[in-house]
């Protein structure tokens, strides 16, 4: 690479910075675009599980708060997102229904969500802005990076807040160490931006765990800015790779072994590489766009697709070198980097429904939207006024995939008619039907479901329901058993489903099962440590009453906590 340093490359005309005008029209564009979002409601994927029924968020004590710092939660660390959604289901709950649970609006989930999606708009400027010394270049990337369809995803679905976070912080961070680098100081210690840069780094972590791949992308910025020796570099970049190792190893313990599927280590790169290719591809053609795409490294195995889609990404990747240019040589490495953990080189929980989903790209459409200010850098008429007529274009799409957000049923019968194999939209589309009454049509999809994957803890666990409400308590006691032990994230319904059960059923080890998963998912909740007592008293005693039994009689039923009546 030969590329002198960045302030000197700039075009006449196109070398000013943004203003805070153009930081606030970018916002202001971008929320507007994403106002059908705001009349979403919660989803009935992970929203239920980490809000609706996640104890620790509705009930706002300060030993539940601590402990989304202290613990991970649904195997994944979080905590930013955690208490955010703990402080709104405090300030904007309205009330209490059935059974003590609150009743929550989504509306203020929702602004956050679109406000911080906005923000994380406004860093991207800033920061495409300072890589590249331009305004309207920056800007048009800026905006392809927030209003490109694949982000739909991550705002609509409440809980992408995570990936949100991480973006916004992360982009930051690119930007405040792009700062620092320009001014080159002796010792980075004593520099504002370097401070703000690991200050956003420390907060991107505790965000998403996927920002360990942080160090990675500054090294990249400071290899593009600045020219200096190996020892510079270092002393620039130690203490920021403290908060990615502490994450990697913290994540690591939380999920251990995963229930994902397999494929050789072999292969593993070429996996990767289908990953890339079908990014690419939607990220060009952005059309029918689903939750769930079903790619799971089985399918991808089946019809041979690993094989040759990897050939793509290592092409472009190829063209991008040859390119020798420092700062196409970072637009790369900030698309492919973050996606690196979640792309198939080493198994993680989501393979079981999909390698590729929407909102693990949410980052790295950053490196999309600087690519696209390089192009418009190098050609600026032309690529002003190409770069505006594709972002009218991706701003009808994205509006119109937002409204889908609007109506689960219709999205999730999209998601069944783009992957007819998918498990997850069989499963959703029952906890549909039961909402409206329809009994049968929710007992259909959830066998359907399991038959696809038998050992679905979700699909498992509502099942378990269904069987309930038609009083088959054994055989529902059978099946909540199965869920606790085959869901990867645990659910306090499930645990509550259990003891009610054993309640009905007088079955005290379904009971005490039931409420050692529910003191597990809330320790502080003092109505299960009473009950926890009383159950353990009921056992000694009728452990009593079977010693003091006479041997000679004989049994009249069946041994207690028995699977079958």
């Amino acid at each position: 690479m030969t590329e002198l340093p960045l302030p000197t490359l700039a075009h006449e005309g196109v070398s000013r910075r943004v203003s805070w005008l153009d930081l606030l029209a970018v916002m202001l564009v971008t929320f507007a675009v994403f106002t059908p979002v705001l009349r979403t409601g919660f989803s009935p994927l992970d929203d239920y599980i980490m809000i609706l029924q996640n104890q620790k968020v509705l009930e706002p004590t300060w030993p539940h708060f601590t402990s989304f710092w202290t613990e991970t939660s649904f195997h994944i660390y979080m905590p930013l997102a955690l208490s955010t959604w703990q402080l709104l289901a405090w300030a904007f709950h309205k009330g209490t229904i059935a059974g003590g649970d609150y009743l929550l609006s989504p509306v203020s989930f929702k602004v956050v969500s679109v406000l911080t999606h906005s923000l994380a708009a406004v860093a991207a400027a800033w920061t495409i802005s300072t890589l590249t010394r331009s305004r309207w270049p920056a800007m048009i990337g800026a905006l392809l990076f927030a209003i490109h369809p694949m982000q739909v995803e991550s705002v609509a679905w409440t809980t992408g807040l995570k990936d949100e976070y991480c973006g916004l912080f992360t982009i930051l961070a690119i930007g405040f160490y792009a700062r620092y680098a320009e001014r080159d100081p002796e010792t980075p210690f004593s520099d504002g931006w370097w401070l703000l840069a690991l200050l956003a780094a420390i907060l991107a972590t505790l965000s998403k765990p996927t920002a360990m791949v942080l160090p990675v992308l500054l090294l990249a910025v400071d290899w593009t800015v600045r020219r200096t020796s190996v020892a510079k570099r270092t002393a620039s970049l130690i203490l920021f790779l403290l908060p990615a190792l502490s994450i990697a190893f913290i994540i690591q313990a939380a999920q251990g072994d995963t229930g994902a599927e397999r494929v050789s280590a072999l292969l593993r790169p070429l996996a990767a590489g289908d990953t890339y290719a079908f990014y690419l591809g939607k990220l060009l053609w952005p059309m029918q766009l689903s939750v769930d795409y079903g790619r799971r490294p089985t399918v991808i195995l089946e019809n041979g697709s690993i094989y040759w889609t990897w050939i793509v990404p290592v092409a472009v990747l190829i063209g991008v070198l040859l390119m020798r240019s420092r700062r196409w040589v970072l637009a790369a490495v900030l698309f492919v980097v973050p996606v690196l953990p979640v792309s198939g080189i080493k198994p993680f929980d989501m393979q079981q429904y999909s390698t590729v989903t929407d909102h693990y790209v949410y980052q790295s459409l950053a490196g999309v939207g600087m690519a696209a200010a390089l192009l418009i850098w190098r050609w600026p008429r032309a690529g002003v006024a190409g770069g505006v007529a594709v972002l009218a274009v991706l701003s009808v799409l994205t509006y119109r995939t937002a409204t889908q957000w609007e109506n689960f049923e219709t999205l999730y019968r999209r998601m069944l008619a783009q992957n007819p194999r998918s498990w997850m939209a069989r499963d959703l589309l029952g906890v549909l039907a039961g909402s409206r009454g329809d009994l049968f049509g929710m007992r259909e999809l959830y066998e359907a479901a399991l038959r696809d994957n038998p050992y679905d803890g979700a699909a498992l666990e509502n099942k378990s329901g269904f069987l309930l409400m038609f009083e088959k308590y054994r055989e529902a006691a059978d099946v909540a058993r199965q869920a606790s032990e085959k869901l990867v994230t645990r659910r306090l319904a499930t645990a509550k489903r259990m003891t009610l059960i054993g309640a009905k059923l007088k079955d005290i080890e379904i009971t005490e099962k039931g409420l050692e998963y529910w003191r597990l998912l809330d320790p502080e909740n003092k109505f299960v440590s009473k009950m926890m007592d009383r159950v353990r008293l009921a056992k000694m005693q009728q452990q009593s009453e079977l010693r003091n039994r006479p041997a000679t009689l004989p049994a009249t039923g069946p041994a207690v906590g028995s699977a079958h009546p």
